[in-house]
Order: C-alpha cells, then structure tokens, then sequence
C-alpha cells in the first residue's frame, strides 16, 4: 500500500462516525453487560513461534467467554505506526474494546490509537507514535495493541489481518513483514 492510499485510509478512519476509541493510549473498557455464558473462549495463533520482522496475533489473557488478542510486532527497528484491519465471523466472537500495547508508548511517547468497528466483523486499526521521533524497537515479542473480544456462540472463526502495513518514523514501508493470524474458539 502506497503512502497515498496509506493516507486515505487513516484519513477515513479517523472520519467514520462513532469511533470505539481514540486518544494517546486511553484503554477502551471491556464490557460485562449482557447474560452471562458458559463458553470459554480461547485463541491458537497461526505463528506460534515468530521470526524477525513478524506481525502476529496470539492469545493475550483473559477468562471464561472473555478473551484479549495481542498484536505483537517481533524483533523489527524503527516502527512508528501500524494499521490494519481485523476481520473475524461475528456469529462466534464479538468485539468489546481495546487497550494500548507496550512497543510503541517506548520512552514514555505520547500514542494516537484509533479503533472503530466499521461494520459488524470488520475492525479497523491505527497505532501510531505523536511527533517528530525515532520509531521504536521491538526487542522479542511486543504487543502493539491489545484487542478484547467475548465468545458468542460454540464455534471457531479465522482472525486475519487485512491491508496491514507497518511505517518507520519517515512514513516509509518497512519491507520485509510478514502478518499472521490465527483462530477464535468458543467452547
């Protein structure tokens, strides 16, 4: 994707109506409303063991039918924003919220997150470093941003990634990425 297409793309974020959340890393609240469940929900990542310069989804905590999907960046230099969209089967999981990761708030940096369900099944995701500094460094696996989902009905669905890129402190690509999702399970 092209630092024009790139653009447009934040910029239509940042447009639709009704953001999930936005902001420097305020952390959006899981919500408990609804019946309460017996499922268990539980997360395999596609990449269980990540390589340099991978972008990956993996099971980042949680309980019962409530579970946290990390998206972490590993051992890649210079990253200053990500973007992506999620795309998943709503009839198995639904999207509560998000908080902020680890890699990019390095040196105590002001981060923009800007998360908005645009259609049910669809997630649209921004991360991105404030002003004029350096990227920062993925030392293993880092998560970027954290995403909250709770189980809706037995079943499994892919969780992929969509128009992902990630940019260094210039706006550039950084090549040589690759993305890896992984599979939702409601037990």
């Amino acid at each position: 994707m092209n630092v024009r297409n790139r653009l447009s793309w934040i910029a239509l974020c940042l447009a639709l109506p009704l953001c999930a959340c936005s902001g420097s890393g305020d952390e959006a609240p899981i919500s408990t409303g609804g019946p309460s469940s017996s499922l268990v929900a539980s997360f395999t990542a596609a990449r269980p063991n990540p390589d340099t310069l991978d972008v990956r989804m993996t099971a980042g905590g949680g309980s019962g039918d409530q579970l946290t999907v990390d998206v972490e960046i590993v051992d890649t230099q210079g990253v200053y924003g990500a973007g992506f969209e999620l795309i998943y089967d709503t009839s198995v999981a639904d999207y509560l919220g998000h908080s902020a990761g680890t890699l990019l708030e390095q040196g105590g940096i002001s981060v923009n997150y800007t998360v908005i369900e645009a259609t049910p099944g669809r997630v649209l995701v921004s991360a991105s470093r404030t002003g004029a500094v350096s990227g920062a460094n993925a030392t293993g696996p880092m998560p970027v941003i954290r995403l909250n989902f709770r189980a809706e009905q037995l079943g499994t669905s892919d969780f992929r990634f969509d128009l992902p890129f990630l940019v260094d402190g210039n706006l550039q690509d950084l090549t040589g990425i690759d993305w890896f999702g992984g599979v939702f399970s409601a037990n």
